[in-house]
């Protein structure tokens, strides 16, 4: 049975303690940030104070649209205020995406001053467009793996040897346990693949709200 590590959020989520959810035995939030060229969450920076006052790690992710990856960065990194070496996520899985998207926006971050982690956020859009080969560029990325199923996961390989995190279920299907007190449900429950302590530094440091903007 999976492990709860990592919650993800967004403003379809009814968040109720950041108490309970810590004492849940999370580690850490990812969160909801930007997607396309303009859309923002509006629920994200509230909910961020809440959860570091709570001792949660935060993440941030960005829903990345087919066209203009670069441009799409930008305007992620200027809403994400996160400090230097944070993780940031790439949600991969708009079906119009296509390798090139990616590619840029990976490198469009790995440019970008802050020296942040990179995770990738997919499922099987990705492992179909890779299949067996070797992506030496998203293979500098950690993996988060999208699959609901209460058995052994599968992914691409052929890139990563494994996945960093992986997202069990949606709260609806795949693995136990299926809700996060604290959370209302159905909420999407995520297994790090290491203990507590090693999600915590994957999440990269323990930000206060001194240090972001």
């Amino acid at each position: 049975m999976p492990t709860l590590h990592a919650i993800d959020l967004s403003h379809w989520n009814t968040v109720e303690s950041w108490n309970a959810v810590r004492d849940a035995g999370v580690v850490g939030v990812i969160h909801k940030s930007t997607e396309g060229h303009s859309y923002v969450d509006k629920t994200y920076a509230g909910r961020r104070k809440g959860a570091l006052d709570a001792g949660l790690r935060w993440s941030s992710y960005h829903f990345l649209k087919h066209g203009k990856a670069v441009a799409q960065m930008k305007h992620f990194l200027k809403h994400a205020e996160l400090p230097p070496r944070s993780r940031l996520v790439i949600d991969y899985e708009d079906p119009y995406c296509t390798l090139t998207d990616l590619h840029e926006a990976v490198a469009a971050l790995a440019a970008a001053e802050g020296e942040y982690e990179i995770a990738i956020y997919a499922g099987h859009h990705l492992k179909e467009q890779l299949g067996s080969r070797h992506d030496r560029q998203l293979a500098r990325c950690s993996l988060w793996l999208a699959q609901y199923t209460s058995g052994t996961p599968s992914w691409p390989t052929g890139t990563w040897p494994v996945w960093s995190l992986w997202q069990y279920t949606d709260g609806q299907s795949g693995g136990a346990p299926k809700e996060c007190p604290g959370v209302a449900p159905p909420t999407d429950c995520n297994t790090f693949n290491g203990d507590a302590e090693q999600c915590a530094k994957w999440f990269g440091p323990a930000p206060s709200l001194d240090d972001v903007a």
